[in-house]
């Protein structure tokens, strides 16, 4: 995948986000963790972000570090 491959699949958690919602009750699903890089991505106090692709031998990885970071609990998103 290319990185923004990888960012479009975060995204694309966005089907199973409750907008409105305090983290960590922002999941069709009952589980936070299958939103948890869409609300990062879309996180309203969120100002800077730094990515990296850090290839292994079986897989890419794409590391996001986000500041200030959010997914904060008892606050919204966006």
């Amino acid at each position: 995948f290319s990185p923004e491959q990888m960012v479009g699949n975060w995204i694309s958690e966005r089907a199973y986000y409750r907008p409105g919602m305090p983290f960590p009750y922002v999941s069709r699903t009952g589980n936070w963790a299958d939103v948890a890089h869409y609300t990062q991505v879309v996180w309203s106090g969120t100002t800077h972000v730094g990515c990296a692709v850090y290839p292994s031998a079986r897989w890419d990885y794409l590391i996001c570090r986000y500041s200030p970071p959010g997914n904060i609990d008892g606050r919204r998103a966006a």
